[in-house]
């Protein structure tokens, strides 16, 4: 039963992404729920979120979407912060992690409720100089905080592919699912190091997020849907208050 609840969560945890984004504020306090200590939790949700980015970044090359070469510099930046983020993971006590995510759940429905990136302009896209020079920065702390905990990162990696480069939804999703496959499997790598993984429950989340990860990268524009953002921030912040508790 574990193993179904986690397959269909995963699949709608990347569903959810096309919509909203911040999905992993779903499966990680999922994991928690099943009896998975937080830490471990945390870093068993990274299988689930390697897989998704695989097909993902997979379902977005099938579109001719091909944006690797600005992408992987960039995740190179990210993935030293990641390596820093998940390494000050690997020590946090349970009880601290926990409040943290609480608080980082909070934090993210502010930010879906504003909602900053429908009210940022679209222009010229700026994919070099200092623009890919402020890109760079930027993914380093958000790598920082992807090795730390993840949940959330792809709206701060929308958010930044839109506000500095000017991209449209489509081309920083694409971004998006490139670097964060990148900081998942750096940040898994230091995990898995310090046995903190449970490969059962990883795969049985990863394959639903494989599934929805194909789909999602086919359908990767953003929808109107505002019943299911609006049902995805009650989840979210119950679970908030559950964690807290």
């Amino acid at each position: 039963m574990d193993f179904l609840i986690l397959f269909v969560t995963g699949v709608f945890v990347s569903l959810i992404n096309v919509v909203a984004g911040g999905a992993s504020l779903i499966s990680l306090p999922v994991l928690i729920f099943l009896g998975v200590p937080p830490l471990i939790a945390n870093a068993t949700n990274r299988v689930g979120i390697v897989s998704q980015n695989i097909f993902s970044v997979y379902g977005f090359h099938q579109k001719g979407i091909n944006l690797i070469r600005f992408s992987l510099p960039l995740a190179g930046c990210g993935i030293v912060g990641a390596v820093i983020g998940a390494r000050v993971a690997v020590d946090i006590p349970d009880h601290l992690f926990k409040s943290i995510l609480g608080v980082v759940m909070v934090m993210i429905v502010v930010v879906m409720i504003y909602d900053p990136i429908d009210k940022i302009k679209q222009g010229d896209e700026r994919l070099t100089g200092k623009y890919w020079i402020f890109s760079a920065i930027t993914y380093f702390f958000i790598g920082v905080y992807a090795g730390f905990i993840q949940a959330g990162v792809g709206l701060l990696c929308i958010t930044t592919n839109v506000l500095i480069n000017k991209m449209d939804l489509v081309k920083a999703n694409c971004v998006k699912v490139t670097v964060a496959f990148c900081y998942a499997l750096t940040s898994i790598m230091v995990f898995v190091y310090y046995d903190m993984v449970w490969w059962s429950y990883g795969l049985a989340l990863g394959a639903g997020t494989a599934v929805g990860g194909w789909f999602m990268s086919r359908y990767s524009v953003k929808k109107g849907h505002k019943w299911l953002k609006n049902m995805l921030l009650l989840v979210i912040v119950c679970m908030a208050i559950w964690l807290f508790i």
